[in-house]
């Protein structure tokens, strides 16, 4: 359920944007130990990394297993996850505007 966008649990609807959404949840779920599986979850979880990620505290965020070798790739990353997961589908950006944000990485 995490993976859903809070406005396809409203509508039914899907789009580009809910697609977005997805994909910045999986993003978070590879780079750190969070499992996003319910939506009130989600949110809560979404606001403490936003939280983290202000106060520079990347150890709090990141699984402990990974290997970083460059912690602003990494950092920057987490931040393009928490732009697709915006909870208003206008604030998100496009898949393309997403692979070229990653490829500018």
């Amino acid at each position: 359920m995490g993976h859903i966008a809070p406005e396809y649990l409203s509508s039914g609807k899907s789009s580009e944007k809910t697609d977005v959404f997805g994909y910045g949840i999986t993003l978070l779920e590879l780079l750190t130990v969070l499992n996003l599986l319910t939506n009130f979850w989600c949110m809560k979880q979404l606001l403490q990394i936003k939280k983290l990620l202000r106060e520079k505290r990347l150890a709090y965020i990141v699984d402990e297993h990974m290997k970083i070798d460059d912690p602003t790739k990494v950092e920057s990353v987490i931040q393009i996850a928490l732009l697709c997961t915006q909870s208003s589908p206008e604030d998100r950006p496009t898949m393309s505007e997403v692979v070229g944000m990653l490829q500018d990485r």
